[in-house]
């Protein structure tokens, strides 16, 4: 009797099926056992991070790296096994192939799969998320295409300096709180005063500034609302129309947000009609920016 054994190159391709979910593979040798084992790795591992961010009152740096950190080792982990248990038990194919070892069934696991990791993917965005910048609005304190972490709960405290995300008919926005329900805010000549006390800025010094327009040169202030734990950093690149504003009551159930770089922020300043937000409905806000999560300032707290 002819010993019957796939080629290398069949063995390779089955492997392959791997890719797809880990354990996929498996499943077309008919190990069924094995490959229900490292099929549900992935939602498996993305119900832990669901549940690790839905107990969790404030997302750490460190508490997020070690959680990415054993989420790809787990990952990987189950791809590599699912590989070398492929491999090593392909070499002779089954006599029959059961049905759930045929390839519509494969394709049926692998978009359940995905379906299910998709769902589970949105959980844990409900709670906390990453984004990147794809604008210079929130300069210097957030650059263009910088990433960051953000909490997407409404917190249970609002602060005058807190970086929110909030919804937009646009988009998903993010600024600087000046002022609360309640507040009386207005601007002259690019100075904000809040319930009449005048937010002096210091100058820090002249910088090249990547305007809409190119490089300009612009002046790194230092302000610091009332309230605010530290104080921030922001650009006056030149004279404009929003450098004056007249003085407005924040209605209740809403926010007055700026945007850091001043003179290319459409915020609280400009009206709708314009690309701009006006007031902020609390009932819009997201949650807080919280910290960068690689690079550079990879760690570093966005609202202290």
């Amino acid at each position: 009797m002819i010993e019957v054994k796939r080629s290398p190159a069949a063995r390779v391709g089955v492997s392959a099926l791997n890719l797809l979910s880990p354990g996929a593979g498996l499943l077309r040798i008919g190990r069924a056992r094995s490959a229900a084992l490292l099929l549900v790795t992935t939602p498996s591992t993305l119900l832990l991070i669901a549940a690790y961010y839905a107990v969790t009152s404030s997302l750490t740096y460190a508490g997020y790296t070690a959680l990415m950190v054993l989420a790809v080792l787990a990952l990987l982990g189950a791809l590599l096994i699912s590989v070398a248990l492929t491999w090593r038990w392909s070499r002779e194919p089954q006599a029959k192939l059961r049905w759930w070892s045929r390839w519509y069934s494969i394709l049926a696991v692998v978009i359940l799969g995905s379906v299910l990791a998709s769902y589970l993917a949105g959980v844990a965005h409900g709670f906390y998320k990453s984004f990147y910048l794809p604008s210079e609005g929130m300069a210097p304190t957030l650059l263009k295409n910088d990433r960051l972490v953000a909490s997407m709960t409404l917190p249970d405290v609002l602060r005058r300096g807190d970086i929110i995300l909030f919804d937009t008919p646009a988009g998903v926005y993010i600024k600087r709180i000046a002022g609360l329900p309640g507040d009386r805010i207005s601007m002259s000549n690019g100075v904000v005063s809040i319930n009449g006390d005048r937010m002096e800025q210091r100058f820090l010094r002249t910088e090249r500034v990547d305007g809409s327009n190119g490089w300009v040169e612009g002046r790194r202030l230092i302000e610091r609302f009332p309230g605010e734990k530290e104080s921030h950093q922001i650009y006056d690149l030149e004279r404009s129309p929003f450098d004056d504003v007249p003085e407005q009551i924040v209605a209740a159930g809403h926010l007055f947000v700026l945007g850091d770089n001043r003179d290319r922020s459409a915020d609280s300043r400009v009206p709708v009609d314009l690309q701009g937000v006006e007031q902020v409905p609390i009932t819009r806000v997201h949650g807080k920016a919280l910290f960068f999560p690689w690079g550079a300032k990879a760690g570093q707290s966005i609202n202290p």
